[in-house]
């Protein structure tokens, strides 16, 4: 586990702002690995499966993720019925970290928005 977490901490999805440091060492100290201790089958899902979500969806990556998780926010939020797309500018794979403030405005937003239209 330790020798997991510190790769972890050098792969390029983990680096964060300087901000964002104390919270992700506190992150990767509390992670205990259990999730790895059970039979994860392969994601298994189509195009149609995405277009059948009948809730609003909000996909999200940080401009510096990876160019593959961000095509899958595109992807998704472009596929969900009532899907959104948001790259948050300076944040990587961590963009809540990162980007805490921008992510909750976001998401604060959305959700907002999604209860008015209920209204």
């Amino acid at each position: 586990l330790s020798d997991m977490l510190a790769q972890w901490q050098a792969h390029p999805l983990t680096q964060v702002t300087p901000a964002g440091q104390n919270l992700l060492q506190h992150i990767l100290a509390e992670y205990d690995g259990r999730d790895q201790l059970v039979d994860q089958d392969p994601l298994a899902f189509t195009t149609q499966d995405i277009a059948s979500l009948p809730m609003p969806v909000l996909a999200m990556a940080g401009t510096q993720d990876s160019d593959w998780r961000k095509q899958v926010a595109h992807y998704i939020g472009g596929h969900v019925p009532h899907g959104q797309t948001e790259i948050i500018a300076d944040a990587g794979h961590l963009a809540n970290v990162d980007q805490a403030v921008s992510v909750n405005r976001l998401l604060q937003n959305f959700i907002n928005s999604v209860l008015l239209k209920e209204v």
